[in-house]
């Protein structure tokens, strides 16, 4: 059974994920200190992740490539690739 992954993002990299929106700013935020960790979850964005997007950021980290799908999914780069 798959679960959902959700990603806190910017127009740089996925900081974090979790199962919730929250659980992933969570993520993104759990080793820097407290102002840069405000200041981080004020930037980032979450989205639900793509079954091979949560792969591959398991498997290599979040400094992918990635887009954001017309359904609103966070995708790998080549499944954003695809859909354009």
């Amino acid at each position: 059974m798959t679960t959902t992954q959700y990603a806190a993002y910017d127009d740089q990299a996925i900081w974090g994920t979790g199962d919730t929106p929250e659980a992933a700013l969570d993520d993104a935020t759990q080793f820097v200190n407290a102002d840069d960790a405000e200041a981080l979850r004020e930037s980032c964005s979450t989205a639900v992740m793509t079954p091979a997007c949560a792969a591959k950021v398991e498997s290599h980290g979040g400094n992918i490539a990635f887009g954001l799908l017309k359904n609103g999914l966070i995708a790998t780069g080549d499944e954003h690739c695809a859909e354009t």
